[in-house]
């Protein structure tokens, strides 16, 4: 079940981008133990970062036992449009959401 939420020090990032009051019901459910950051779903991050600053990701399997590229909107990751193989598809997810961080900040 810990997959399904994104890291700690994401989550921070988000909620200093604006998430966490975008929401419209607020209701996250569960904190990180011993902070007042809701955790938050890598569904719910997604889901922001499409419908509130038009950006999306995708994330596929490369052909190799285990491995996925991570592609977000128009930014790629890596060379000739791909992004170097990453190892596992949670390995891809968090690389992805990295990466749109890192554009709505620099927006």
């Amino acid at each position: 079940m810990n997959k399904e939420f994104i890291p700690y020090e994401q989550a921070l990032e988000l909620k200093e981008l604006g998430l966490l009051t975008y929401k419209k019901d607020n209701d996250f459910g569960l904190l990180y133990k011993g902070s007042d950051i809701p955790s938050i779903l890598y569904q719910q991050a997604f889901r922001w970062f499409r419908e509130k600053h038009g950006l999306d990701y995708e994330i596929t399997y490369a052909g190799k036992k285990g491995e996925y590229h991570a592609f977000v909107d128009e930014y790629i990751y890596g060379n000739n449009g791909s992004s170097p193989s990453i190892f596992s598809y949670e390995e891809a997810e968090l690389a992805c959401l990295k990466k749109l961080i890192e554009i709505v900040k620099n927006k």
